[in-house]
């Protein structure tokens, strides 16, 4: 067995393992790869276990050389896949020895869905994930009251749904403001043209409105028997309208009537608000590891709420206009690709 770097004529083999591995993330399809090349031009570097002429292990690398933090290796969501303990350990080995080559500060195999035997482990975040192998009604009968509630007070409010590919400047508005609010970078709009561009079959757009303004939006991405929900918002200023519950209930019918088995509702920090809003739908939690290697750095960094740096950062961003946030939160996010 042997690990080396992908090499463009390989593309076919790399999808084609991602698609039959039971525990792959949307995320390590190759077209992510020219959606972090073209949007950020960042360098990426995907390595590729092969045993006898077969692939047995990837994992999908990307290298921050950043203005704002410093320089880090990491993965893509989903992390590394592999037939076996082993593969993944070797795969692992060759990341850190890319992280001591390139003089970066750390390394982070993120979002891994199985839990593989390396070394520090982090569980932070989680995704729930609903089973509709029951149908419709079943799953109605299932949503907590209050659930079933808030969708009926939305429907009575008058918000109504539509889809489209067409809702890009709509869907791209409603996320800023709401990162705004929470005091989170946007990406760049080129990061979403870039990305519905490489994935044109595999994504959808939904969004609730009232009347002719859009207050709710949802980008959803069908992956294998699933269909993901990487990105929600809904404007504060309508948080009373239940917008973002009929939004659940309308992509979970659509995932339904497409032949969906699963509806993954993105990841969360566990004991977080957004995780205790979805398991009003009977959701499923599942937990998401994370690997770290430190090379130039004595402790994991801490990014978000555990660094006092970044809650003062987000407290000044929740008060810039939304407008400037467009522009340099793509600057930052270039640091940042995935949060």
């Amino acid at each position: 067995m042997e690990v080396l770097i992908l090499k463009p004529d390989q593309e076919r083999e790399w999808n084609e393992y991602i698609l039959r591995s039971p525990f792959s993330y949307p995320h390590q399809l190759l077209g992510w790869k020219r959606v972090l090349e073209r949007t950020y031009g960042l360098e990426t570097q995907y390595l590729v276990a092969w045993e006898e002429g077969k692939v047995v292990g990837v994992l999908p690398l990307f290298i921050v050389q950043g203005r704002w933090l410093r320089n880090y290796v990491s993965s893509l969501p989903g992390g590394l896949l592999a037939d076996r303990e082993g593969i993944a350990q070797a795969l692992f080995e060759q990341a850190k020895s890319l992280t001591r080559a390139r003089g970066a500060n750390y390394l982070k195999i993120r979002d891994n869905v199985y839990p593989w035997n390396l070394s520090p482990q982090l569980l932070v975040e989680q995704t729930s994930i609903l089973d509709l192998t029951v149908g419709v009604e079943v799953l109605w009968k299932n949503f907590k009251s209050e659930a079933r509630n808030r969708i009926r007070k939305a429907e009575k409010l008058g918000l109504r749904v539509d889809k489209g590919k067409g809702y890009l400047k709509e869907f791209y508005h409603v996320l800023a403001t709401n990162l705004r609010d929470m005091g989170t970078p946007i990406f760049g709009f080129n990061f979403f043209q870039n990305l519905l561009n490489e994935f044109s079959k595999e994504i959808e757009l939904l969004v609730v409105k009232l009347g002719d303004k859009v207050i709710s939006e949802m980008l959803l991405f069908s992956f294998k028997d699933t269909l993901y929900s990487p990105f929600i918002a809904g404007l504060k200023d309508y948080s009373s309208y239940c917008s973002n519950d009929l939004l659940y209930w309308e992509a979970i019918q659509h995932a339904c009537r497409q032949g969906f088995d699963y509806f993954n509702f993105g990841k969360n920090r566990k004991d977080s608000g957004a995780a205790r809003f979805k398991q009003k739908f009977n959701v499923q939690p599942k937990d998401l590891y994370d690997y770290y290697d430190l090379n130039k750095v004595s402790e994991i960094p801490k990014i978000g709420r555990a660094n006092w740096k970044f809650q003062a950062l987000r407290a000044v961003w929740q008060r810039l206009p939304v407008g400037l946030t467009k522009k340099i939160g793509p600057i930052v996010r270039k640091d940042l690709p995935f949060g």
